[in-house]
C-alpha cells in the first residue's frame, strides 16, 4: 500500500512537470516574434473589436454629485498572432499570463472623479489567453467614481463612460457586451438610494477638427431616492 501511494505521487509529479514543460514550449513559440507594442488588427484589417463588460457589485455612496461604485470590469478581444493548435501542445487550451507580456487596450473611464486611483488589483495583473487567440482581461474589484450625474428630488442618474485613450475608431472599435447590465450581485450597502436600472450604449462621435470617428461605451445607472427616516 505504501509503495502504491509513493508510485502515484511520483507519477503525479511527472505529469505536472510535463505540463509545465509544454507551457514553457508554447509560450516560447508564441512570443518568439511577438511585439506587444503593436496592436492586433481585426479581420481583413478592420478595426479591432474590444468587448467591454461591466458588472456593478455595490453602491458605495453618492455625495456632492459624485457616484461611487464597486464594479467588475472585463475586456475581451482577439489577437490572431497568439493562436495555437491545442493538440500540438498536449491539449493545452488556455494560458494564464501576466498582462505586461501582451498588448492590452488603453480603454479608460472618462469623467472619473478620482483619475489617480490605480486601475489594477492584484488579481487583475493576469489575463487569460485561449488557443483561438481570444484574450479575457478581468480588471475586477475596482472602486469607480463619476461626476457625470443628473438628479432631481426623486432620482439620480449617472453615466460611466469608457473609451480608448490613444486610439480612434479606425483602429479600435469598442462594443458593449450587454444592453442591460445584470444587477444580481448588486449590494445596496448603507445608502439612501435604491437601484432601478443600468443600461449600456455604444456611441460614435466625430469632431470638426478630425475626420476620424471616436468610439465609447456608456453605462447609465439610475437610482431612486429613498425617503429619509425621521
Amino acid at each position: 500500500m505504501r509503495f502504491l501511494i509513493i508510485s502515484l505521487v511520483f507519477v503525479s509529479v511527472i505529469n505536472v512537470d510535463a505540463n509545465v514543460g509544454e507551457k514553457v514550449r508554447l509560450v516560447d513559440d508564441l512570443f518568439q516574434n511577438y511585439h506587444k507594442a503593436i496592436e492586433p488588427v481585426g479581420p481583413k484589417d478592420d478595426p479591432l473589436n474590444i468587448t467591454h463588460m461591466l458588472q456593478i457589485r455595490r453602491l458605495v455612496g453618492y455625495e456632492d454629485g459624485i457616484l461611487t461604485l464597486d464594479v467588475w470590469e472585463t475586456l475581451s478581444w482577439e489577437d490572431k498572432r497568439l493562436g495555437w493548435k491545442p493538440d500540438a501542445y498536449s491539449d493545452l487550451a488556455s494560458l494564464s499570463l501576466p498582462t505586461d507580456m501582451l498588448w492590452t487596450p488603453d480603454v479608460e473611464q472618462l469623467f472619473s472623479a478620482n483619475e489617480l486611483l490605480p486601475k489594477n488589483t492584484e488579481h487583475a495583473r493576469r489575463l487569460q489567453l485561449f488557443s483561438d487567440g481570444t484574450i479575457l482581461y478581468p480588471t475586477h474589484n475596482q472602486i469607480m467614481n463619476t461626476y457625470k450625474c443628473q438628479e432631481n428630488k426623486e432620482w439620480v442618474s449617472c453615466d460611466l463612460q469608457f473609451s480608448p485613450w490613444t486610439y480612434d475608431g479606425t483602429v479600435i472599435n469598442v462594443i458593449n457586451q450587454d444592453d442591460v447590465l445584470n444587477s444580481d450581485l448588486l449590494h445596496p450597502g448603507k445608502s439612501s438610494l435604491h437601484f432601478v436600472s443600468a443600461s449600456a450604449r455604444r456611441n460614435v462621435v466625430t469632431y470638426a477638427c478630425c475626420p476620424q470617428p471616436y468610439v465609447d461605451v456608456t453605462y447609465t445607472v439610475t437610482f431612486i431616492k429613498l425617503p429619509k427616516s425621521a
